[in-house]
């Protein structure tokens, strides 16, 4: 009863100062930990191109690789950072955006930064438009967004072949995954809807 009262008509004793600080001194841990467990910096030397990736990766299918494939040869060096999707980020990419723009592509010397065209997923899309519109304006880090790779006239997506899964059409999955991620969705290790 008590602890109710209090939550409902006190004031927090941290300060909107004091969550930004605390945001800020967490995102450089966060960052400062990619380094160290991945050794990035050390990956990365002396190169002056250096481009970026963020992916969901759920499964990893052959447009996957086909937008790694060809954001390689824009650049010197290339980092892919594998994400867990979060579509409420998503909504409203300003956090993911701030994060990169302002703590993860300084740490890395980051100039380019690489997505898969989205003609499907209307969220996405969104998200494409508002990383190009905040990088154009900060002008310091460039967006390419490639186009997709296709298969019989359709995008190749992870959400596709997720769609596939749940009809079990895996002639057609065959067809828009690497070997591995085949043999893996078919394995009893895999986990389905």
């Amino acid at each position: 009863m008590r602890d109710e009262y209090l939550a409902e008509n006190c004031l927090s004793a941290v300060s909107p100062k004091d969550k930004i600080a605390d945001y800020e001194t967490e995102v450089v841990k966060y960052v400062d930990k990619l380094n160290e467990v991945y050794h990035i910096l050390e990956f990365l030397g002396n190169s002056r191109r250096i481009g970026a990736i963020v992916m969901n990766c759920n499964p990893f299918t052959l447009g996957h690789r086909y937008l790694i494939e060809e954001s390689a040869k824009k650049v010197q060096k290339l980092i892919i950072f594998v994400v867990e999707e979060n579509r409420q980020v998503m909504m409203d990419a300003s956090l993911d955006l701030n994060i990169f723009s302002s703590y993860i592509a300084p740490k890395f010397g980051i100039t380019i930064r690489f997505a898969g065209e989205e003609p499907i997923d209307p969220v996405t899309a969104q998200y494409n438009r508002q990383m190009r519109e905040r990088f154009s304006k900060e002008g310091r880090i460039e967006f390419s967004e490639i186009p997709r790779k296709e298969l019989e006239g359709e995008a190749i997506s992870a959400s596709l072949v997720r769609k596939e899964l749940e009809n079990g059409n895996w002639e057609k999955i065959r067809m828009m995954v690497p070997a591995t991620t085949y043999e893996f969705l078919k394995s009893d290790g895999a986990v389905r809807g």
